[in-house]
C-alpha cells in the first residue's frame, strides 16, 4: 500500500504534467492565435470603420454636391421666374401704354367722326337747300318761259293791234 501512495500520485502527476505540457504549448499557441485573430479582427474592424468613414464622407460630399446643385438649380429657377415676372410686368406696362394710346386714338377718331357727322349734316342741309333752290329755279324757269311766251304773244298781239291801227290810220288818212 505504500507503493500505491507513491505511484498513483506520481502517475497522476506525470499524466497531469503531460496534459499540462500539451495544454500549455497548445494554450500559448491558442492565445497567440487568439491575439493574432483579435488583432486582425481589430485591424479589420478599424479598416472597415475607416472604409465606412470614407464611404460616409464620399456620400456626404455627394449629398453636399447634390444640395449645391439643387441650390444652383433653385437659384436659376428663381432668377428665371424673376426675369419672367419682370418681363410680364414690362409687357403689362407696355400693353397698358398701348391701350392708353389706342383709347386716345379712339377718342380722337370719335371727335373726328362727330366733326365729320356735323359736316355731313351741314352738307345735307346745304344739299336740301340746293335741291329746293334748284326745284324753285326750275319752276321759276318754267314760269319765266311761260311769261316770256305770254309776253311774246302779248307783243305779237300788240304788234298786230299796232298794225291794224296803222292800217286803220292809213285807211282813215286815205279816206280823209
Amino acid at each position: 500500500m505504500n507503493k500505491a501512495y507513491l505511484f498513483v500520485p506520481l502517475i497522476a502527476t506525470l499524466v497531469f504534467g503531460g496534459y499540462y505540457w500539451n495544454f500549455r504549448t497548445d494554450y500559448n499557441k491558442e492565445m497567440e492565435a487568439k491575439k493574432v485573430a483579435a488583432r486582425e479582427a481589430h485591424i479589420a474592424k478599424l479598416r472597415k470603420e475607416e472604409q465606412e468613414r470614407r464611404d460616409a464622407i464620399d456620400k456626404a460630399n455627394q449629398q453636399a454636391e447634390a444640395r449645391k446643385q439643387q441650390k444652383l438649380e433653385k437659384e436659376a429657377l428663381e432668377k428665371k421666374a424673376q426675369e419672367e415676372r419682370a418681363q410680364s410686368y414690362e409687357a403689362q406696362r407696355l400693353a397698358q401704354a398701348e391701350e392708353r394710346k389706342l383709347l386716345d386714338q379712339v377718342k380722337g377718331l370719335n371727335r373726328e367722326i362727330e366733326a365729320v357727322k356735323k359736316e355731313i349734316a351741314a352738307i345735307e342741309a346745304d344739299k336740301k337747300l340746293a335741291i329746293s333752290e334748284e326745284a324753285f329755279q326750275q319752276t321759276y324757269v318754267v314760269k319765266a318761259q311761260e311769261n316770256v311766251r305770254a309776253l311774246v304773244q302779248t307783243l305779237e298781239k300788240i304788234e298786230a293791234a299796232d298794225k291794224i291801227l296803222k292800217e286803220r290810220a292809213a285807211a282813215a288818212a286815205k279816206k280823209s
